[in-house]
């Protein structure tokens, strides 16, 4: 049964067309027909490459019935009418593999604009924890296997040729294993390392010194919060490549206001502060369901990632013992 739905919705798939800057058209193409895509419009698609426990990386043969058939690939897929990216990346993969994740175990990787094929691609990479029992899609799939890294890299011939460019392009990100939880108490202290190596770099220029000072003294140095942030009165959640925590986002003891959310420099614009966010606001709201908004100050370095996230401003730019801030407020929409 589960194949036959699989089947039915590849037959029933709408393209819904964008702008290159991901601006819908309102024009939808069904897949399979002889329909082309306007010229300055394109189509939505996903890479999803898999990372076992052990290292390993997922690949799939496709049909030999299907272009490219018989060479091997990462999963992936157009992304349909009413999907995200994120949407489609976590269908698409549950459809080929039958591996189900969420949303927070999507790592974002990049987005490659395809002109030939008229396409915007986003990949992610998933890291996985535990072992899986994959289910493969029949008409889509015929084999599967997990590969060492260094037996990828000798697979060029035996892979579709565009998969084989984006591994190229993304294969230094993808030896970057991020993973996103809750820090512990014994992580404090580094977690208060980066908030200030990273306030220094990227903040403190628009400060003046009373404002970094008010900073140290209210954040991360002052023992009351550090005590609630070991006890996890104040939780923290970090991205990690490894042992080291490369990103995040601490609250205040509410769990209604967000007090902190730095991310080291060589990690910015790969979409780990969105994933911590995503991961948080899940976690929050299994404490609290009835949690309705969630707030914070913005730096005005961080304006620019709020508002993409989310959040409004309540009012104009304020500046209190040297800290220039934006009140702002994210409304959480729990459809």
């Amino acid at each position: 049964m589960e194949d036959v739905e699989r089947t039915l919705h590849k037959m029933r798939e709408v393209w819904e067309l964008v702008d290159l800057n991901e601006n819908k058209t309102g024009v939808m193409i069904e897949r399979g027909t002889s329909t082309p895509i306007p010229q300055g419009m394109y189509h939505m698609a996903v890479d999803i490459w898999v990372k076992g426990k052990d290292e390993k990386i997922l690949l799939t043969q496709r049909h030999p019935g299907k272009p490219w058939g018989l060479k091997w690939e990462c999963s992936g897929g157009a992304i349909v009418k009413g999907e995200s990216p994120m949407d489609g990346a976590i269908r698409e993969l549950q459809e080929e593999t039958g591996i189900k994740i969420s949303e927070k175990e999507l790592i974002y990787l990049g987005k490659t604009v395809m002109e030939k094929h008229q396409c915007i691609l986003y990949t992610y990479l998933v890291c996985l924890t535990d072992d899986v029992k994959l289910n493969l899609q029949a008409d889509e799939v015929v084999d599967a296997k997990w590969v060492e890294i260094s037996e990828l890299e000798n697979m060029k011939d035996d892979i579709v040729e565009s998969v084989w460019e984006r591994y190229i392009q993304f294969k230094e990100k993808m030896s970057r294993q991020v993973i996103i939880r809750k820090i512990t108490s014994t992580e404090v202290e580094s977690a208060m390392s980066l908030a200030l190596e990273v306030f220094m770099q990227f903040e403190a220029p628009d400060y003046a010194p009373s404002g970094v000072e008010t900073f140290k003294k209210d954040i991360v140095e002052n023992p009351e919060f550090l005590e609630n942030a070991r006890r996890g009165i104040c939780p923290i959640y970090g991205a990690f490549n490894g042992d080291q925590i490369v990103a995040l986002i601490g609250m205040r003891s509410s769990k209604t206001h967000i007090n902190l959310v730095f991310t080291k420099k060589e990690y910015h614009r790969k979409g780990i502060a969105r994933a911590i966010f995503k991961y948080l606001l899940e976690d929050v709201l299994k404490e609290n369901p009835s949690l309705e908004e969630l707030t914070l100050n913005s730096s005005p370095y961080g304006l620019p990632f709020y508002l993409s996230i989310g959040f409004v401003p309540l009012s104009e730019e304020q500046e209190i013992n040297g800290i220039r801030f934006t009140p702002m407020k994210y409304v959480i929409n729990k459809r």
